[in-house]
């Protein structure tokens, strides 16, 4: 357990310029003992505090740069059946200071279990064979949700606070089986049940205003009571794989493999905004007679059934290419290697059969590689069948048919990554010993930035990010890169960087650079930041012993000493 308070006074009370900060931050960590009872665990994880902490208080470049909070206290027993489970979750963003709550999340589940298995009778018929494919399970999920900005968190304000809770009860039954067809098609048709019940509903009217009532608005007001909804839909998705061979002379590869996986899927659900169901109700818009439909749920932790009869068909292909070396004359070991050459192309587009208008999806695409075996190859794109007018919006007519092009093009993005070590390691794995405990191996790999390892003389990350999106006919373009590393000076000495550029403003971002001396029970730690907002600089000397954390010498300049000047 971490407990920070800062509290931060910059100018002079009787100066306007004068401002008093007080933030805090709380870490919480708690692993329990498997052996202690294996049916019941309990685990937490906390990372919470004031949204402004780690603007003006942190020193690591991962804590300032990370401005997503999440936490989460979970308790769960289990049984042979099922489970039951409660979760304390919490995810905060300091960039928009909006907090999110669960206070509390209730689940219970049951395994998934076969009704149609005769355990008497053995499955020898392609019914019974089908019967015991088929399985259901049940899933019953309460929460209690709060969205709220973190400035509202105060007593004051409680009664604002209580309005602003939603919660419900979910409960979800989804049957499911597969069977084979033509000893080449896998079928798995599926059918799920849906119920959710809710402590608040929404109620809309027509409010007439004006002094010759030409004018109103539409009132929303908040029913308490228990209403619940249901719906249900059913599905159907058919999938194959076949491979294709492509056999070379001249290359370094022998042979390269081409695996192909399509599926097409249906899935179906009636309209639940007809009058019987009593989830949809109508609401006048306008004063000249204008209305529309609304669901009594909108707003509700769960939400309210699609509008509309879905009968959607969707189609997906995943590919993946591999390659095999060829085995050269001076060889010795005269094996083969596979190599992964692309991980996933992946193309996937919908159609809705019982929609009015747009019945065809967004076009996505995106592909997965290691080129090099060094570097880690991100790309996906977003396309629209439909046109699009001269100030962006779509229109109902396809591209295909004005510029004889499949799709035009609203969103595309490129991240490029690797992680080099000594010895061409790409991957930075969880650091594992063979002395330590558990605990202090999860707390070495959930905080790596926090140790220091001179085991790996060198190091180098580096991520590069392009983002194209556009907005109406505004077009958007986000690039970036970031770079960090260390290297060991000397045994004892490690010089460590961290930094990023932003293309689009020209201009560096958050950069530091860190010094670290190992002396032996005692360590010296340097971190400079030497230019932006977050111009600082920090001299430690401290004892490496957790138990004598408290006796150090600092010298240190913080960023509202530079700026003060």
């Amino acid at each position: 357990v971490a407990l920070r308070y800062s509290r931060i006074i910059t100018g002079e009370q009787e100066l306007p310029d004068f401002q008093e900060r007080n933030d805090f931050f709380v870490n919480w960590q708690h692993i329990q003992d498997p052996k202690l009872n294996p049916s019941i665990r309990f685990s937490a994880n906390v990372n919470a505090g004031s949204s402004t902490y780690n603007t003006f208080n942190a020193n690591r470049p991962n804590d300032y740069l990370t401005n997503i909070f999440q936490s989460n206290v979970a308790w769960a027993k289990t049984w042979k059946f099922g489970m039951l489970s409660s979760n304390l979750r919490h995810t905060q963003n300091t960039s928009t200071r909006n907090v999110n709550l669960l206070l509390p999340q209730v689940t219970f589940t049951v395994n998934r279990f076969y009704p149609l298995v005769n355990p008497n009778k053995p499955a020898t018929t392609w019914f019974r064979k089908l019967a015991a494919k088929t399985g259901a399970s049940y899933t019953a999920d309460f929460q209690n949700n709060l969205d709220i900005g973190d400035s509202s968190l105060q007593w004051q304000y409680r009664d604002y606070v209580a309005s602003k809770l939603r919660n419900g009860l979910r409960q979800t039954l989804p049957v499911s089986t597969s069977m084979s067809l033509l000893n080449y098609l896998t079928l798995t048709p599926s059918a799920t049940i849906n119920s959710v019940t809710q402590f608040k509903t929404i109620r809309k009217s027509w409010i007439m205003g004006g002094i010759n009532n030409d004018s109103g608005y539409v009132r929303v007001d908040t029913i308490n009571g228990v209403r619940a909804n249901f719906d249900w839909n059913v599905s159907a998705s058919v999938s194959t794989r076949f491979f294709g061979m492509f056999f070379l002379n001249r290359s370094k590869f022998s042979v390269i493999r081409h695996t192909v996986t399509p599926t097409v899927s249906f899935t179906f659900m009636p309209d639940f905004t007809k009058p019987k169901y009593g989830f949809y109700e109508t609401v006048q818009t306008s004063e000249f007679g204008g209305s529309s439909k609304y669901s009594i749920f909108e707003g509700g932790i769960f939400g309210a059934s699609v509008p509309g009869n879905t009968g959607t068909v969707g189609f997906n292909l995943l590919n993946s290419f591999e390659g095999k070396t060829r085995v050269g004359p001076n060889d010795t070991d005269q094996t083969e290697k596979r190599i992964s050459l692309i991980d996933a192309l992946n193309f996937g587009i919908s159609y809705n059969i019982l929609a009015k208008h747009y019945k065809w999806s967004m076009l996505n695409a995106g592909m997965r590689t290691k080129l090099f075996r060094l570097f880690d190859i991100n790309a996906s794109i977003v396309a629209d069948p439909y046109r699009a007018d001269s100030e962006g919006r779509r229109i109902e007519r396809f591209e295909w048919r004005t510029y004889k092009r499949i799709a035009r093009l609203t969103g595309a993005n490129l991240a490029i990554g690797t992680s080099l070590r000594k010895g061409g390691l790409t991957t930075q794995g969880n650091y594992d010993a063979p002395s330590g405990t558990s605990q202090e191996l999860n707390m070495i790999n959930s905080n790596p930035n926090a140790y220091v390892d001179f085991n790996i003389p060198w190091s180098l990350n580096a991520s590069y990010n392009l983002g194209w999106t556009k907005a109406g006919a505004d077009h958007l373009i986000n690039q970036n890169l970031r770079l960090s590393g260390d290297m060991n000076v000397t045994p004892k000495w490690k010089i460590g960087f961290d930094s990023n550029y932003d293309f689009e403003k020209g201009q560096f971002g958050y950069s530091s650079l860190n010094i670290y001396r190992d002396l032996h029970c005692w360590e010296l730690q340097f971190n400079w930041i030497p230019f932006g907002i977050r111009q600082s600089y920090s001299l430690t000397l401290n004892v490496k012993s957790a138990v004598l954390q408290d006796l150090r010498l600092s010298r240190k300049r913080d960023w509202y000493d530079f700026s003060a000047q």
